[in-house]
């Protein structure tokens, strides 16, 4: 196994995480980090043109890019809170069949923060 390491005032971690493994795939087992550091986790078969890879892909990632994931639940979370203000500002009636939406969509919301 080997290591690089290289400072980055801002990324995200997700996505860049994703990024690595796109660029290297067996040839790494992905990145972790602590603070600025990023460790890039190379196996024992990358050679250098892989550790410069893994330098530049780390080098030109975008911190405000999402994974496909995160732009998921950025999505997920925009409609429960146009659904919420439309509720709260009367724009849907409050029958019992609005009332169950909003429900499940509190309830939707709250399966999945408890699983990220």
């Amino acid at each position: 196994m080997q290591d690089i390491h290289i400072n980055k005032e801002r990324f995200n971690q997700n996505l860049l995480n994703e990024q690595i493994i796109d660029a290297l795939g067996d040839r790494t087992s992905g990145i972790s980090t602590h603070g600025t550091q990023i460790t890039v986790h190379l196996t024992d078969e990358a050679n250098s043109e892989d550790m410069l890879i893994a330098a530049q892909t780390v080098e030109n990632h975008d911190h405000t890019d999402q994974s496909p994931d995160q732009l998921h639940k950025t999505e997920q979370d925009e409609r429960i809170e146009l659904a919420r203000a439309l509720y709260t500002n009367r724009l849907l009636s409050p029958d019992t069949s609005t009332i169950n939406i909003i429900a499940r969509i509190n309830w939707l919301q709250d399966e999945l923060e408890s699983k990220l």
